[in-house]
């Protein structure tokens, strides 16, 4: 098992940042290697809504599905997935700074099954550069929408 912290302050207020990122059809567009992220239930994000998705590397593609198990608007999302790779629960801790901006902080924990625990090493380093650029790529497209 490993686990994973990314943390960025993104110069929106934290209802748009909360917003763009609990609509998960926005994933492809930031989270790193996500290409593809599908509602499969829920009428809306929240408790209990289900999400597909498909990622891609290098090396292969793959996929999964996670479920929302925390939903505090505007300042906490949690989650828990599966994928061929094993499960994985993790959560977006939002605060309010006083200029306005949004403090985004991001906790993942994997736990890989099988063969694939063979790799946790070398995929962890890879997974805290993931979570970095994606986090970058967010602040980046956030800041990007006019004020």
């Amino acid at each position: 098992m490993f686990k994973v912290h990314a943390e960025i302050t993104i110069g929106r207020p934290i209802e748009e940042v909360f917003t763009f990122i609990a609509e998960n059809e926005n994933d492809p567009q930031w989270c790193v290697p996500v290409v593809e992220t599908t509602r499969i239930s829920g009428d809306k994000p929240g408790v209990g809504a289900r999400y597909s998705f498909a990622s891609k590397t290098s090396f292969f593609k793959a996929g999964g599905e996670f479920e929302i198990t925390e939903f505090e608007s505007p300042t906490r999302i949690g989650w828990l997935g599966t994928s061929p790779f094993g499960k994985y629960t993790g959560y977006y801790q939002l605060e309010s700074e006083k200029d306005g901006s949004t403090n985004l902080r991001e906790h993942i924990t994997f736990e890989y099954q099988g063969l694939w625990k063979l790799f946790e090493s070398i995929h962890s380093g890879q997974f805290a550069k993931n979570y970095d650029l994606q986090l970058n790529r967010l602040k980046r497209l956030l800041e990007s929408v006019a004020a």
